[in-house]
């Protein structure tokens, strides 16, 4: 995910907090599924009829300009869902609609799992965030002998001085993708095969996006665990959230709750020959889930690591995540800073968290006002380098139908 997008993020929310922050009225007309709910507060927070009408207008109007297949929207407002639906088509060519369970790839979105998961296993005394890498992985070899001082806590806020990845310049993974892994080995084999890899700058030195870093992690969180990477997430975060069509295993989803992946050919909209998935990149890129599931995960966030009787990280280990890292430099002329697997901003004293992510054929925002309980999650089917960043444009046309 380009720096571009992440600016996207930030101003998304901000926006959604203009709109929606201190709106009462009459419950929502949009399906909001009770399961995602936690206990109520003593107000209900909702939705008025005029609103939805907004939004939905909104969606549609930016659907059109757009050209996007479909598209799937969650808002939570004071820690409650409050609007959770789908638009268009899950694939083109077909009738299959767009629903708030239709699962979609979430590209970058991955890597907050990524930081979850590890602050769990530190939280448990396995990982040390400040510990060499080779300390978890001894085969981890680059053609750069300061690898050696390449930390856990330099890769989760992208200041190991990695590249983006091996070969890839475009943020997506195409000859990969064509011939995809599937097996439990591909993350070894790939983090095995970096021993060409130069650094770019020393470790600690400046932050530089890397999905490649995250890769490295997700190994490590297999090789801790005892368990693949994908299990350990499945078994330690979604499954307790009751995310019941989260994976990282494409295989392991409905195909008829699958949403097709669609770019531009030409002047026409179709779907992508092939499916933007090799399970070496699921630690960073393959997260597959839909707007409920997600909801289910942005109110655990919101309630630092708790859903209902569930907790999945112990509340203090959220300061340390959402805590710049480094020097807290500004990520060029975006002027957002790094935590440990989230982004963080601060918009008119509002403080933000989240990721965004993209991939061929799909797109993804996710971004929460922790302070406010609010989160506004969004997934698309359609190439994230159409024009501008299409969820972006969404919250955009949110504000400017705002009374």
């Amino acid at each position: 995910m380009s720096y571009g997008k992440l600016l996207g993020l930030v101003i998304g929310l901000t926006l959604v907090i203009s709109f929606v922050g201190g709106c009462g009225g009459v419950p929502t007309a949009a399906p909001v599924s009770e399961a995602l709910a936690t206990p109520p507060p003593t107000q209900t927070a909702s939705l008025d009829s005029a609103q939805v009408t907004k939004i939905e207008t909104a969606i549609e109007n930016t659907m059109k300009k757009l050209q996007l297949p479909g598209l799937a929207i969650g808002i939570i407002k004071d820690r409650q869902v409050v609007y959770s639906k789908g638009f268009g088509l899950a694939e083109v060519g077909t009738e299959r609609l767009v629903t708030p369970q239709s699962v979609f790839q979430l590209g970058s979105v991955s890597k907050m799992m990524v930081g979850i998961a590890i602050m769990q296993l530190k939280e448990q005394g396995k990982i040390d965030l400040d510990a060499p890498v080779i300390t978890y992985l001894p085969y981890f070899r680059l053609a750069d002998e300061r690898y050696k001082e390449i930390t856990i806590r330099h890769l989760l806020s992208h200041r190991a001085g990695l590249p983006f990845n091996v070969r890839s310049v475009d943020y997506t993974y195409p000859a990969d993708y064509q011939s995809p892994e599937y097996d439990e080995g591909a993350l070894e084999r790939h983090v095995r095969s970096l021993t060409s890899v130069r650094l770019q700058s020393a470790p600690g030195a400046q932050m530089q996006y890397s999905d490649l870093g995250f890769e490295i992690l997700g190994d490590v969180i297999a090789k801790v665990s005892g368990q693949s990477f994908e299990a350990y997430t499945q078994d330690h975060i979604f499954t307790p959230l009751g995310m019941q069509h989260t994976t990282f295993l494409v295989r392991d989803i409905p195909p008829e709750l699958l949403a097709a992946p669609h770019v531009l050919q030409g002047s026409n909209i179709v779907v992508n020959s092939y499916f933007p998935y090799s399970r070496q990149h699921a630690p960073s890129s393959h997260l597959f889930s839909n707007v409920e599931d997600m909801s289910r995960y942005a109110l655990a966030q919101l309630n630092r690591g708790q859903l209902g009787e569930t907790r999945i990280l112990p509340a203090a280990a959220y300061e340390e995540m959402w805590a710049p890292q480094g020097d807290a430099e500004a990520l060029s002329q975006w002027e957002q800073k790094v935590g440990l697997g989230w982004f963080i901003g601060d918009q008119e004293g509002h403080r933000l968290v989240g990721h965004g992510g993209g991939d061929i054929g799909f797109g993804c925002g996710f971004i929460m006002a922790p302070d406010d309980g609010l989160a506004v999650v969004v997934m698309v089917n359609r190439d994230y380098q159409a024009e501008v960043f299409s969820y972006l444009v969404v919250m955009k046309s949110l504000l400017e139908t705002k009374e």
